[in-house]
């Protein structure tokens, strides 16, 4: 056997220096790796952080938007609603105003036994008791008054004179120009009639016709008495004779060719 090689002082001093160091590197290498690992898990904490920050940010943005949509959308419904109910009571408004206009305000419209005239003299839309003072009594029947010797004869619906016609050849003057004529029948008409319209009626040639438009008419005179004519409205039918001589004009409410 060999006799075991005997380690000096130095050597023994060297291995153990080296075993330290060995064991300081495994050591360190020990804990960077810990310390690596607890980086590495640092780093995973932070980033699942950030992550769940991001999507509770995000979840926050999106309530936010839904929040804002719903918001919009109840403002725009309420600017619609607000919209359609304007609009509604700006049509019902305008429908009463139309129904308003249309009907005689019964405040304005006169009584039947209302004794102020309508006319220059008594005529369309006045009472018997206005053509009893105006023209003397009446000579005819309830249905048909006569009035100056059968020169004004008329015909009253619910108290007012609906029909009047003046026979030119019972006044005693001999002819009559279209100015003479149109003078009396202004005569009979109400004060504020307002000319419309003027025709030869083509089925009848000796016949002019003349409509007119009267607010007072309106006003004062039930609109059943216009038998379905536009309220407030009135006609002058002028005849001539064979003669080219004025015979005759009514004067009568509404405005169809009878």
């Amino acid at each position: 056997m060999f006799a075991s090689k005997s380690i000096t002082p130095e050597e023994r001093v060297a291995i153990d220096k080296k075993r330290v160091e060995e064991k300081v590197l495994k050591e360190n290498q020990e804990k960077e790796k810990i310390e690596k690992e607890k980086k590495a898990k640092e780093q995973e904490k932070k980033a699942q952080e950030k992550e769940e920050q991001e999507k509770a940010k995000q979840a926050n943005e999106e309530k936010k938007a839904a929040e804002e949509k719903r918001k919009q959308e109840e403002a725009q419904q309420k600017a619609e609603k607000e919209a359609k109910e304007k609009a509604e009571a700006e049509e019902k408004e305008k429908q009463q105003k139309e129904k308003k206009e249309s009907t005689p305000d019964k405040e304005k419209q006169l009584p039947a036994t209302q004794s102020n005239k309508i006319s220059v003299k008594a005529g369309l839309g006045d009472t018997e008791e206005n053509f009893v003072k105006e023209y003397g009594s009446n000579k005819g029947s309830a249905s048909i008054a006569r009035f100056a010797n059968d020169y004004i004869i008329a015909m009253f619906l619910e108290g007012r004179a609906n029909n009047i016609t003046l026979q030119f050849s019972q006044s005693g003057k001999q002819s009559r120009s279209l100015s003479d004529v149109m003078t009396e029948v202004k005569n009979i008409l109400p004060v504020d009639a307002i000319e419309k319209d003027r025709y030869i009626d083509a089925q009848d040639p000796e016949r002019e016709i003349i409509t007119f438009t009267s607010e007072i008419l309106k006003n004062s005179v039930p609109e059943t008495a216009f038998l379905g004519d536009e309220s407030g409205t009135c006609m002058a039918i002028i005849r001539k004779g064979l003669n080219e001589e004025y015979i005759s004009a009514v004067i009568a409410l509404g405005n169809s060719n009878p």
